[in-house]
């Protein structure tokens, strides 16, 4: 299985630590993020790896190479403008033509890699495969319900309004893709995974499963969310989740 790391935000929540850096190189202890993302994929197995780059993507593509010093196989593409996070992966739409696991760059992960992928495999219908977790900010999140089989039966996209209580369950920006994902993206313009293409494959009638887990996924595009990941993994809290 290929795995492909959404690398191109330009990270502007951070203030001035990623105006000359890409948020993916952000070190969490004495690593980059990306690179212990590398490090994970490798360890289960996950050595064909595309990064999509944007914003100071030369940055990433230096720091990678071709990914032999972990012993993977990385390549680096750079997105020429800003697509969002669907429309990147319209520059693979002709190149990957077997199920795929998505990350996204600006998040710390530590989960069982080979577990997420069997769940996806188990449901032979599957277009997209998302991890939820609970979250205890529904407000700041986007929400799904989910039936007793993991089918997604409903989404609440942000921005919520107040006293929203449908349901705790957040959409953790981890993914296992299906070629059949690339038939929901639009064809050009601009447009991201959950606010435009997830409304369409429930639309369309198309199963997307969740993937319920409490296993390390915190995103670190903040200041105030970095420091929280940079200490959790300090205290070696990443490794408690699985």
């Amino acid at each position: 299985m290929k795995a492909v790391i959404l690398a191109g935000g330009k990270g502007t929540r951070l203030g001035p630590l990623t105006a000359s850096l890409p948020k993916p190189l952000v070190m969490i202890g004495e690593k980059p993020v990306l690179e212990h993302q590398i490090l994970l994929l490798k360890r289960y197995g996950l050595t064909d790896i595309i990064i999509l780059t944007g914003h100071l993507g030369d940055q990433i593509a230096a720091y990678v190479g071709d990914g032999s010093r972990w012993g993977v196989s990385a390549i680096c593409m750079q997105e020429q403008e800003p697509q969002g996070t669907a429309g990147a992966l319209r520059m693979l739409s002709n190149d990957i033509a077997e199920d795929f696991l998505l990350l996204s760059g600006d998040v710390m992960v530590h989960f069982d890699v080979k577990r997420f992928v069997d769940a996806h495999f188990s449901k032979k219908d599957s277009v997209v495969t998302a991890m939820i977790r609970e979250t205890s900010s529904p407000l700041h999140s986007d929400l799904v319900c989910v039936s007793e089989t993991m089918r997604v039966t409903n989404m609440f996209l942000r921005p919520h309004p107040e006293g929203i209580t449908q349901t705790n369950l957040g959409i953790a920006s981890v993914y296992i893709l299906s070629p059949r994902f690339f038939d929901f993206i639009p064809q050009e313009g601009k447009c991201d995974i959950e606010k435009d293409v997830f409304p369409c494959i429930l639309q369309a009638g198309a199963s997307l499963y969740g993937y319920h887990t409490k296993e390390y996924i915190r995103d670190m595009g903040t200041p105030d969310r970095l420091t929280r990941v940079r200490a959790d993994y300090e205290q070696g809290l990443l490794f408690k989740t699985t």
